[in-house]
């Protein structure tokens, strides 16, 4: 598996291909940098939105770090935004979701087997994963 769980490639040219303990150890290095200066950037987001929309997109194609992919999700889909602009509405839909419709019940049914079968966790048909999503 890779480290998000993916089941490797069954290409033989590409499968089975370890990563050096020292190149794992570079990207660590690289990926807590990148992320110290995600850091700052997030700490002060409109700044860098209105003024150094370059810098944006050049960090945007290195890649957000993984710790952080939450929190720029969160930002960029103005979620806080969106909460106080519709106190309570989150909490409404969570009190919603122990009755789902049959209709609903099926769809997901049927997607259960089909969303990431090359995914560790979703994997098995009475796996943890198809077991969560039920």
């Amino acid at each position: 598996c890779d480290r998000y769980g993916f089941f490797r490639d069954s290409d033989p040219k590409r499968a089975g291909l370890a990563v050096p303990a020292e190149v794992r150890a570079r990207r660590l290095r690289v990926e807590g940098y990148r992320a110290a200066k995600w850091i700052k950037m997030l700490n002060a987001w409109d700044r860098y939105e209105a003024r150094k929309p370059a810098k944006l997109k050049r960090r945007f194609r290195k890649g957000v770090p993984d710790c952080l992919r939450g929190a720029v999700w969160n930002l960029l889909g103005g979620v806080g935004a969106l909460q106080a602009a519709h106190p309570g509405h989150y909490e409404a839909l969570c009190a919603r979701r122990d009755t789902p419709s049959q209709a609903i019940h099926d769809t997901i049914e049927v997607d259960i087997a089909r969303t990431y079968p090359k995914h560790l966790f979703f994997a098995r048909l009475d796996g943890a994963g198809q077991a969560a999503l039920r």
